[in-house]
């Protein structure tokens, strides 16, 4: 396989839509479970045509929760975006 010479003006574009889609928040509804006696965080994400589950971490776990908070930030922000 030969390599092929890439414009810079594309190499940037794609390193700006990659950077992007590494930061941007995940779109989606959470809610908690509590399974074998702990409680967790999960959220309800699109993909495609279907609504997959994605796990956040422990409802007790900082992390697990300023992720929460991103998604309900999200979800607001587009709310009142549509308005």
């Amino acid at each position: 396989m030969s390599l092929v010479a890439v414009a810079p003006a594309l190499q940037t574009l794609f390193a700006d839509l990659a950077q992007q889609v590494e930061t941007a928040p995940l779109p989606g509804s959470v809610y908690q479970r509590s399974l074998d006696g702990g409680d967790y965080l999960y959220a309800k994400t699109p993909v495609g045509a279907v609504r997959v589950d994605v796990f956040l971490g422990k409802a007790d776990d900082p992390r697990a929760l300023a992720k929460a908070d991103d998604l309900a930030a999200a979800w607001r922000w587009l709310e009142s975006a549509e308005r």
